[in-house]
């Protein structure tokens, strides 16, 4: 019998909330001991500072609350329409804003970059 992939959604305050498994990873092959997993493209987004609120220039983002190893389930938080959207697990508010870019965000250091 093949394996189906599945992603695991949770309808939260009407918002759509797609969780990460490192899991589902380790079992394709693209994660070993010691290796960062690959990027899905999507842009993470730490919250070290504890602010309340974060404007970033993209609709789509992974949550991460605070830099690894003190972080959360990595969160995919989709806005859809919206302008904002809140993360389940920390409570930051992320507003999408028109003048940052998809690297950028206010305040500034936000986006965690892959090391």
């Amino acid at each position: 019998m093949q394996k189906r992939r599945t992603i695991v959604y949770k309808f939260l305050l009407g918002t759509r909330v797609r969780t990460h498994h490192p899991r589902r990873a380790e079992r394709s092959g693209k994660h070993e001991k010691g290796q960062e997993m690959a990027s899905t493209g999507t842009p993470k987004f730490k919250n070290d500072a504890g602010v309340r609120r974060i404007e970033v220039g993209v609709k789509e983002l992974e949550c991460v609350g605070a830099a690894p190893p003190y972080d959360h389930p990595h969160i995919f938080l989709d806005m859809g329409a919206e302008e904002e959207i809140l993360c389940p697990y920390c409570s930051t508010l992320y507003s999408f804003s028109n003048a940052l870019s998809a690297e950028e965000s206010n305040p500034a250091g936000a986006l965690l970059l892959a090391e």
